[in-house]
């Protein structure tokens, strides 16, 4: 719903003067929050439980870093020798005197570390409370908040003893007033199918450009023929929130329109996360996860994938007791962290974000830095950039909540993390152009710098751009996405949205958004490290580094599109990296030509 500068203004001024009162001698506030767009709507009543997570200082992340950077350099002798579970959890358990200063205040408040829930590498706490509880520990007041139909408990601000700075990164539910987003899954009518430029099309594409199916892109970016050999070793993993199900029967009925040979044969592994739920029902089966799995499924076979389901929901009230905990990325992190190397997926496709203005950077710092020790231990994680372009349409929300009066375009987030491989969306077969139907994300983080391995690719993009834009963006940020893929028209089998019938009753659409796109670039990334590990090569681990030194060779460039938002036409795309289309599209043969020389 829209809201006048001048109200968001007077929220954040609110949720200001909250975290400005008076404070506990021995305390200063952590951080706080705008709470953009957010009416506190009063204090939560004290016997609501919630379950604060704590993230304790890790003691070495600087040198899981220099680890990672060089063992992804293909110009380094360690070039793939990626780091194990042990050896990673080494470099960023914290030291003990952080471990110790945080039990001796939790014991403070009574709260013994039998209570406790840790992390595999110990650098994240977990412990349930009260309000009451938290209130005092954090020397804050819970509220609970309510903005565009959702509702949710924060406190806007806390604080921590003066000590514990030193030991403490951040610890939310407190200022993290983000919404998990799926990117993508968006069904197109019969008005966008009529709408479509057709001009590129060719005879010895059909339907290609109205439907994209397995066989589209199999021969759009050349993997067809090939079929895996390390399937014993080689996996795929599907990250899922909010609720979207993936049902084994649907997918069977995709198979049997798009990849008939793997019908009765393809399968995947459900494993769930923080009460996370996946019903084999009649009336199961969301948009975004049969898109996920269908096409990762029929890109890959048979290579064993298993569909990770994290429970929470998007921000809203349930019972008057208590409140379950809304969808976030840290459950699926701290889950899959703790996998030993021998069950964790090379490959990983994800498909929801958050705006990054909207998540504590402390918070998001330490998310993002989860996801590079990851990508230490030989993971390559793809994540869908964003279907809102540099941000709304509406020009009001493109705005630093901090200050109403500066204009900014939206990052997403993960996708703006540096140690992911983030996806943008294409459209149009054989020639393709960055996605119109929507906005493919894109654009310059906020939150982090721009890393080495990107330097020489968006400093040329930029100097190409001039002065365009200037203000409304961080020129130093880490840029994104990195690469591209079909984002749109995309064929699913989903009975429980879905109308439309096929020749045989089955319920079939078409779907659109960057969650398309990030399985099916994931999807061609799960058969190069197939390639790899027939070869006994150690897996691709993080992409970044080698697809901007090389691997951009094996890719085709997009030169057409724009990732519009904010009322402007925002970034366009170019020769070379653009933050539309990234480095381009994959071209499977070329890369695995590419990928001999490592």
């Amino acid at each position: 719903m829209r809201r006048s500068l001048r109200s968001l203004l007077l929220l954040s001024l609110a949720a200001l003067a909250l975290a400005a009162r008076e404070q506990r001698a021995g305390y200063a506030c952590k951080d706080r929050s705008a709470a953009h767009g957010w009416r506190n709507l009063g204090p939560a009543r004290p016997d609501r439980t919630l379950t604060l997570e704590i993230a304790l200082k890790q003691s070495n992340f600087e040198g899981l870093h220099e680890q990672l950077m060089l063992r992804s350099d293909p110009e380094s002798t360690l070039y793939g020798q990626h780091l194990s579970q042990a050896e990673v959890e080494g470099l960023i358990h914290p030291e003990e005197e952080t471990r110790a200063s945080v039990l001796q205040w939790l014991a403070d408040h009574g709260l013994g570390e039998e209570v406790l829930r840790w992390s595999s590498a110990g650098d994240w706490a977990f412990v349930t409370v009260t309000v009451e509880l938290a209130n005092r520990l954090l020397d804050t007041e819970y509220s609970i908040w309510h903005k565009d139909g959702h509702t949710i408990l924060r406190s806007g601000a806390y604080s921590i003893p003066h000590e514990l700075f030193a030991h403490i990164d951040t610890i939310q539910p407190t200022t993290d007033f983000s919404i998990m987003r799926k990117h993508g899954a968006v069904p197109m009518t019969d008005e966008d199918v009529s709408a479509l430029d057709l001009s590129t099309a060719s005879s010895e594409w059909g339907t290609c450009n109205t439907t994209v199916t397995i066989d589209c892109l199999q021969k759009l970016y050349k993997t067809e023929g090939y079929f895996p050999r390390a399937v014993e070793v080689n996996h795929l993993g599907v990250a899922a929130y909010l609720g979207d199900d993936a049902n084994l029967d649907d997918l069977n009925e995709f198979l049997s329109l798009q990849r008939p040979e793997a019908v009765g044969h393809a399968n995947f592994t459900t494993v769930l996360i923080s009460n996370g739920t996946n019903p084999q029902t009649n009336l199961s089966g969301t948009t975004e996860s049969a898109l996920d799995i269908q096409f990762t499924t029929g890109l890959t076979w048979p290579t064993h994938i298993t569909f990770y389901e994290t429970g929470g929901t998007r921000p809203h009230l349930f019972d008057a007791a208590n409140m379950t905990g809304s969808a976030n990325f840290l459950d699926w992190v701290t889950y899959v962290s703790s996998l030993p190397d021998d069950q964790l997926p090379s490959t990983f496709s994800t498909s929801y974000g958050s705006e990054e203005v909207t998540v504590p950077i402390d918070y998001a710092q330490r998310v993002c830095a989860g996801l590079a020790a990851l990508t230490a231990r030989g993971v390559s994680l793809m994540y869908s950039s964003g279907d809102s372009g540099v941000g709304y349409a509406n020009a009001s929300f493109c705005v630093d909540p901090n200050n109403l009066s500066q204009k900014m375009f939206l990052p997403n987030f993960p996708a703006s993390c540096p140690y992911i491989t983030s996806v943008g969306g294409t459209q149009n077969i054989p020639n393709e152009v960055a996605v119109t139907r929507f906005a493919s994300g894109g654009g310059f983080s906020n939150f982090f710098g721009r890393p080495s391995y990107q330097d020489k690719a968006v400093s040329k993009y930029l100097s190409w751009l001039g002065s365009d834009l200037t203000g409304w963006y961080n020129a130093s940020g880490r840029g994104f996405p990195d690469v591209a893929a079909q984002g749109d028209r995309f064929q699913i089998v989903a009975p429980a949205y879905l109308t439309v019938k096929s020749s045989n009753g089955t319920k079939i659409g078409l779907v659109g958004g960057t969650s398309a796109s990030s399985p099916t670039f994931a999807s061609v990334v799960a058969l190069l490290n197939d390639v790899r590990r027939s070869q006994r090569k150690p897996a691709l681990g993080f992409l970044n580094p080698l697809l901007y030194s090389r691997l951009y060779l094996g890719l085709n460039d997009i030169t057409v599109g724009s990732s519009f938002g904010c009322n402007t036409t925002g970034f366009p795309a170019t020769h070379g990296w653009d933050p539309v289309t990234g480095l381009g599209t994959p071209d499977f043969q070329k890369l695995v030509a590419l990928m001999e020389f490592l």
